[in-house]
């Protein structure tokens, strides 16, 4: 489907630099967001967040806030 990720992993140092994996996809009354989970500590500990998703081609893309 791509040949990058659709989310990356962040930056050294930032919240989720060592995973943003686990994805699921919520939609609510026509908004589509992907939640996931990211660490910066190689797995010993994890964070939830979600970015809005936004349809292209029929293809999902980050909506960047």
């Amino acid at each position: 489907l791509f040949t990058e990720p659709l989310l990356a992993n962040g930056a050294p140092g930032s919240w989720n630099s060592s995973e943003s994996g686990h994805p699921g996809v919520f939609v609510d009354g026509g908004r589509t967001y992907l939640f996931f989970q990211g660490n910066n500590d190689n797995g010993r500990t994890w964070y939830l967040s979600y970015v809005p998703l936004e349809w292209r081609n029929r293809k999902p893309a980050l909506l960047h806030r």
